[in-house]
């Protein structure tokens, strides 16, 4: 009976690494506690340090896996912003432009870097029932994701604006639906009245926007989660060049607004400035984690 309550309270403590580590490890750490246990059934620093030495990787796969989504999310709600204001007016001063130029070149990169990692590391990620499910879910609610902000992304306020040199840089075509798929980021929902002003399907989409990243993001973490493959490269120079470029082109834009508020343009407020600590946040997280010896 002692032997099982002892085994019980070790399958717990073990349960704290993530699953491809325990998939690895797991029986080994699991004898391990169980004698110890036995031994010494009330010895609290063995819980503190199951978690003091788990807490790292847990931090560590989420800076691999979920952690660019989040920053990838973060960056493009901000870009969008900014196209509007780019395609509606020239940048106020040279330090806007170069920011938003930074971003532009950023998302290019992120972009391409994101699909060489995924696609280097497909197999691996397909070698499970398990993940290749996960990846069926990502995929499908990505996919409803891009379909459904094409169709918002008509009502893009982008499309007006003044003609001039350089507008054309930022492409409606990629703007828009950015654009649609970050418009619940917003403080219309703080402003009840302002926001029942809203047809009732872009309200809907509001709320199933949100709903549809955190089921890409979720089944995305899964999906790795169940492999020992790490998505984040650490030689991936061109994701990392991406993100860089994008956070630091981000925060370029939000320190050139100074002045008085443009009343045509989006004002900076609070959201611009968490997405940008989400961004830093996320973008060290994930660093940190490609510098770890066995992501590779």
């Amino acid at each position: 009976m002692k032997a099982n309550l002892a085994e019980r309270r070790a399958a717990r403590l073990v349960r704290l690494y993530p699953r491809a580590w325990r998939e690895r490890y797991g029986d080994e750490l699991l004898d391990l506690l169980v004698a110890d246990i036995e031994e010494r059934p009330r010895a609290h620093t063995r819980t503190l340090d199951v978690v003091r030495c788990a807490l790292p990787l847990r931090i560590r796969q989420f800076g691999t896996t979920s952690a660019p989504l989040l920053f990838a999310l973060a960056g493009l709600a901000l870009w969008a912003q900014m196209t509007i204001s780019w395609r509606w007016e020239p940048p106020a001063n040279a330090a806007a432009r170069n920011g938003m130029l930074l971003m532009f070149a950023g998302v290019l990169a992120l972009g391409a870097g994101t699909a060489w990692g995924c696609l280097r590391r497909i197999g691996s990620l397909c070698r499970s029932r398990r993940s290749t499910l996960w990846l069926v879910i990502a995929a499908a609610s990505s996919v409803t994701l891009v379909l459904a902000s094409v169709h918002f992304g008509h009502a893009w306020p982008g499309t007006g604006g003044h003609p001039w040199h350089g507008r054309e840089l930022v492409p409606s075509w990629l703007a828009a639906p950015v654009w649609a798929a970050t418009l619940w980021i917003s403080t219309y929902w703080a402003h009840p009245g302002a926001l029942a002003h809203f047809p009732a399907t872009v309200i809907v989409w509001m709320l199933a926007a949100p709903a549809l990243i955190a089921v890409t993001v979720l089944s995305w973490h899964k999906a790795v989660a169940a492999t020992a493959a790490h998505v984040v490269d650490k030689r991936n120079l061109v994701m990392f060049g991406g993100m860089f470029a994008l956070a630091a082109g981000a925060a370029t834009w939000i320190l050139a607004q100074h002045g008085p508020p443009n009343p045509k343009l989006p004002a900076i407020g609070l959201i611009d400035l968490g997405a940008l600590f989400l961004m830093i946040s996320t973008l060290t997280l994930t660093w940190t984690s490609r510098l770890s010896p066995d992501n590779s």
